[in-house]
Protein backbone atom coordinates (compact mmCIF):
# COMPACT_ATOMS: atom_id res chain seq x y z
CA UNK A 1 0.00 0.00 0.00
CA UNK A 2 3.04 2.23 0.29
CA UNK A 3 3.90 3.55 -3.24
CA UNK A 4 6.48 5.76 -4.44
CA UNK A 5 4.58 8.57 -5.80
CA UNK A 6 1.02 7.75 -4.97
CA UNK A 7 -1.58 9.91 -6.79
CA UNK A 8 -3.78 12.82 -5.44
CA UNK A 9 -6.73 10.49 -5.30
CA UNK A 10 -4.84 7.54 -3.23
CA UNK A 11 -4.07 10.33 -0.56
CA UNK A 12 -6.92 12.20 -0.57
CA UNK A 13 -9.24 7.95 -0.12
CA UNK A 14 -5.81 7.76 3.04
CA UNK A 15 -6.82 10.46 4.77
CA UNK A 16 -10.35 10.40 4.00
CA UNK A 17 -10.24 6.64 5.64
CA UNK A 18 -7.87 8.16 9.51
CA UNK A 19 -11.34 10.89 9.11
CA UNK A 20 -13.91 7.77 9.21
CA UNK A 21 -12.09 6.08 11.96
CA UNK A 22 -11.41 9.21 13.74
CA UNK A 23 -15.12 9.43 16.41
CA UNK A 24 -15.00 5.83 16.70
CA UNK A 25 -10.98 6.29 18.16
CA UNK A 26 -12.28 9.16 20.40
CA UNK A 27 -15.38 7.02 21.82
CA UNK A 28 -13.00 4.24 22.54
CA UNK A 29 -10.83 6.41 24.32
CA UNK A 30 -13.30 7.91 26.17
CA UNK A 31 -14.35 4.90 27.38
CA UNK A 32 -11.08 4.04 28.59
CA UNK A 33 -10.88 7.37 30.59
CA UNK A 34 -14.37 6.88 31.78
CA UNK A 35 -13.38 3.99 34.04
CA UNK A 36 -11.18 6.66 35.95
CA UNK A 37 -12.56 6.93 39.69
CA UNK A 38 -12.91 11.03 39.57
CA UNK A 39 -15.06 11.67 36.48
CA UNK A 40 -14.05 15.61 36.20
CA UNK A 41 -10.69 14.47 34.47
CA UNK A 42 -12.28 12.97 31.75
CA UNK A 43 -14.47 16.30 31.23
CA UNK A 44 -11.44 18.18 31.63
CA UNK A 45 -9.47 16.37 29.11
CA UNK A 46 -12.52 16.95 26.85
CA UNK A 47 -12.52 20.49 27.57
CA UNK A 48 -9.36 21.17 27.09
CA UNK A 49 -9.26 19.04 24.12
CA UNK A 50 -11.64 21.35 22.01
CA UNK A 51 -10.32 24.68 23.48
CA UNK A 52 -7.69 23.40 21.67
CA UNK A 53 -9.59 22.54 18.77
CA UNK A 54 -10.39 26.06 18.43
CA UNK A 55 -7.27 28.30 19.51
CA UNK A 56 -5.64 25.79 16.74
CA UNK A 57 -8.34 25.73 14.20
CA UNK A 58 -7.96 29.48 13.85
CA UNK A 59 -3.96 29.53 12.81
CA UNK A 60 -4.23 25.90 11.04
CA UNK A 61 -5.08 27.16 7.86
CA UNK A 62 -2.02 29.94 7.71
CA UNK A 63 0.09 26.74 8.38
CA UNK A 64 -1.29 24.68 5.54
CA UNK A 65 -0.34 27.38 3.60
CA UNK A 66 3.39 27.59 5.18
CA UNK A 67 4.89 24.21 5.52
CA UNK A 68 1.63 22.09 3.31
CA UNK A 69 -0.41 19.55 4.37
CA UNK A 70 1.74 16.75 4.23
CA UNK A 71 3.92 18.18 7.81
CA UNK A 72 0.97 19.80 9.02
CA UNK A 73 -0.97 16.44 9.32
CA UNK A 74 2.23 15.10 10.15
CA UNK A 75 2.58 17.69 13.53
CA UNK A 76 -0.94 17.25 13.84
CA UNK A 77 -1.23 14.05 14.74
CA UNK A 78 1.72 14.78 17.90
CA UNK A 79 -1.08 16.44 19.44
CA UNK A 80 -3.61 13.63 19.08
CA UNK A 81 -0.73 11.17 20.51
CA UNK A 82 -0.15 13.46 24.00
CA UNK A 83 -4.27 13.56 23.98
CA UNK A 84 -4.48 9.45 23.93
CA UNK A 85 -1.73 9.17 26.30
CA UNK A 86 -3.10 10.97 28.69
CA UNK A 87 -5.87 9.25 29.17
CA UNK A 88 -4.26 5.82 29.07
CA UNK A 89 -1.85 7.25 32.22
Amino acid sequence: MFWKNPSALTQVLIVAMVCFTCPGLFNALNSIAAGVADETINYNATALLYACFALFGLFAGGAVNVIGPKYTLFIGTFGYIMYSASLLV
